[in-house]
C-alpha cells in the first residue's frame, strides 16, 4: 500500500465516523482498528494524519510527541472530500438544499434535514460551502447545532433554475 492509499483509507474513516455521529470531532482511535484491518500500520496512520493536517483536511489535536494522540477534527476540506468522494449524489443534495431555501423558504439546517432525509452533518456542510463559494451571505451557527442561513444570494435562486432546467 501506498501513502496515498493510506491517505484516502483514513480520510473516508473519519468521514464515515463523522457521519455516524454527527459531528466532526474524531478521536484517533475510533479509526486506527478499521485502519490496522484495511492495511493502514500504526506508524502510516500518524504519518497520514500528520499529511492530511498540514493539507487542511484535519485540524490536529496533538497528543503527546505523536500523531496517534487524542484526536482531530475533520476540516471543511476534509468533509467535502469525503461528501464528493463517498456520499451518492451529493452534487445533486447540494442542489435539493437550494431548492429547499429558494423554492420552500426554509432558513436552517433542522428544517432542510427533515424535509430531505438527509444526514444533518451533510446538509450543514452543504450550506457552509454555499456560503463560501457566495450562494449564500452567511450561515449563522449557534450552540444546540443549528445553522440558520442568511441572506440566500441572486446566485442560488439562479443555480437552482439551472439545475431544474437540465434535469
Amino acid at each position: 500500500m501506498n501513502e496515498n492509499e493510506a491517505d484516502d483509507i483514513v480520510l473516508a474513516l473519519a468521514g464515515e465516523v463523522a457521519i455516524r455521529k454527527g459531528h466532526t470531532n474524531i478521536a484517533t482511535q475510533e479509526i486506527a482498528p478499521q485502519a490496522r484491518a484495511r492495511g493502514v500500520t500504526d506508524e502510516m496512520l500518524s504519518e497520514s494524519l500528520q499529511f492530511l493536517a498540514e493539507e487542511g483536511y484535519i485540524d490536529q489535536y496533538r497528543g503527546s510527541d505523536h500523531y496517534l494522540g487524542d484526536g482531530f477534527r475533520l476540516a471543511f476540506r476534509g468533509l467535502e472530500w469525503y461528501a464528493t468522494t463517498h456520499v451518492p449524489g451529493y452534487e445533486g443534495i447540494v442542489v435539493d438544499v437550494a431548492d429547499r431555501i429558494v423554492g420552500a423558504g426554509e432558513t436552517d439546517n433542522r428544517q432542510i434535514t427533515a424535509s430531505l432525509g438527509q444526514h444533518g452533518l451533510v446538509v450543514t456542510h452543504i450550506l457552509d460551502r454555499l456560503h463560501r463559494t457566495g450562494f449564500i451571505g452567511d450561515v449563522m451557527h449557534v450552540s444546540d447545532g443549528t445553522a440558520y442561513v442568511r441572506d440566500p444570494r441572486v446566485r442560488l435562486k439562479r443555480l437552482v433554475r439551472q439545475a431544474k432546467s437540465s434535469r
